[in-house]
């Protein structure tokens, strides 16, 4: 569990520091959330042995058997123009079989909460409406698996109570489609290498590689969210105790500015004639406001 916390730290971290160093903030839609669903295939200990030319092709054996339904929900963040990260939640049910060891198992309510790096190759062409993704990311894994013998259908090992937590990593590919200016149609063909050889409960060094495969359509909504502006903060900051100095008395002079300004007294250069120009090099200047008070009290 160390090792996965560190993991995720440092994600983390990394994350916050290429948000501050983005340079495209005030591009819109950099935000996205997705849902895609999707089959799965599990490759390990219980799984075919035969016909396997690639980790769970459409060329081996069992690739149309033992599959179910995945979900996964995400949301990320466009770092860059090429670069994406997300977090995502992955939510279904695993089984397999092997018909050389006589034993099939089943991981009940399996989810993985993951951060994943997707760094899309069109975004160096002038391709703009596709997307091509290259995937890669850590994630921590949770299942609850049962064995049970082939033949007989009975447990050998029954559902445990509490889930086990493993390390994963998932990688891949992926395709997406922008078809309207906020939403996306996405394919992707994910694997997952999970660090524990009890995802099957069956522990042996028949595959050094164990995890399953995710292919999955989906669909992604972007966005940007509102920037936050402190108006109210600003109109009751008083800028007047900034001028007051106790060695030289209180100024009014950006008092009265202020009045003037919300009354709608103050009037360009250009409605004044040279010599009060002259006189008054500037009409918002303390000389010129304090004399004109003056000349109001005459009045």
């Amino acid at each position: 569990m160390k090792r996965i916390s560190c993991t995720l730290l440092f994600l983390y971290a990394f994350l916050s520091v290429g948000y501050g160093q983005y340079y495209g903030s005030n591009n819109r839609n950099n935000w996205h959330v997705g849902l895609n669903v999707g089959i799965n295939n599990f490759f390990g200990d219980i799984s075919n042995t035969k016909n396997k030319l690639l980790i769970s092709d459409p060329f081996t054996k069992d690739f149309y058997q033992n599959r179910n339904a995945m979900c996964q929900l995400s949301i990320g963040y466009d770092i860059f123009p090429a670069w994406n990260l997300r977090f995502n939640i992955l939510y279904g049910n695993i089984e397999g079989k092997n018909s050389h060891l006589n034993l099939k198992f089943k991981s009940y309510h399996t989810h993985e909460f993951s951060l994943l790096n997707s760094m899309n190759v069109f975004a160096f062409t002038n391709i703009d409406d596709w997307q091509l993704n290259l995937h890669l990311g850590a994630g921590v894994y949770a299942f609850k698996t049962s064995l049970l013998d082939l033949e007989s259908n009975k447990y050998i090992q029954e559902k445990p109570k509490n889930f086990t937590h493993a390390f994963s990593m998932p990688f891949g590919l992926g395709f997406g489609y922008n078809f309207s200016e906020n939403w996306r149609f996405t394919f992707d063909l994910m694997y997952r290498w999970v660090a524990n050889d009890a995802l099957d409960a069956y522990q042996s060094d028949l595959k050094k590689f164990e995890g399953f495969s995710y292919a999955a359509i989906g669909i992604q909504y972007s966005f940007d969210l509102p920037s936050i502006h402190f108006t109210r903060a600003r109109r009751s900051f008083k800028q007047a105790d900034n001028y007051r100095f106790p060695a030289m008395g209180t100024d009014p002079t950006h008092k009265i500015y202020r009045q003037r300004k919300q009354r709608g007294n103050l009037h360009p250069v250009n409605n004044y004639n040279k010599k009060q120009r002259k006189l008054y090099k500037n009409i918002n200047s303390r000389t010129y406001i304090i004399n004109s008070r003056k000349k109001k009290e005459l009045k």
